[in-house]
């Protein structure tokens, strides 16, 4: 969920793969670094999500990072029409993850992930392979919670 500049984990489901990013509940990540940030800052409102990008200091955590404003808004701007974010290594080498909205009345109220070692899936294998399924568990996610 969107808790201030950071996205804090509320659930995970480890691999069974062992991946030096070391997440649990309660963990905090940069927004604009993640996937389930950058859904997370696409369904907000022009004048909300201009607020938050005031305050972000960008700082590389790998060379693939975004580091500035006009390219997280053009990337914000194809996550709202795709419906999805896909990272590659920009929080950390080695690292892919893509993320969707969890959307609860018409609202996002969260996000969901998957992420991936480089080697296990392209970035087009994660599209064809791991999106739908990812959708389809947000999406159930999303009618739970409205109930």
């Amino acid at each position: 969920m969107l808790n201030g500049l950071d996205i804090v984990y509320i659930a995970r489901v480890a691999a069974r793969r062992i991946m030096s990013v070391s997440i649990s509940v309660g963990t905090r990540l940069p927004t604009y670094t993640t996937s389930m940030g950058r859904v997370l800052l696409a369904a907000l409102v022009a004048d909300a999500l201009a607020y938050h990008l005031d305050q972000v200091r960008f700082e590389a955590r790998t060379l693939h990072t975004l580091r500035d404003r006009a390219s997280l808004v053009a990337n914000l701007d194809r996550v709202r029409v795709d419906g999805y974010s896909l990272i590659d290594q920009e929080l950390e080498l080695g690292l892919r993850s893509i993320a969707v909205p969890i959307i609860s009345a018409g609202t996002t109220v969260a996000a969901i992930n998957i992420s991936v070692a480089t080697g296990t899936f392209s970035t087009d294998q994660m599209r064809d392979i791991l999106l739908p399924p990812l959708r389809r568990a947000a999406d159930l996610i999303g009618r739970d919670a409205s109930q």
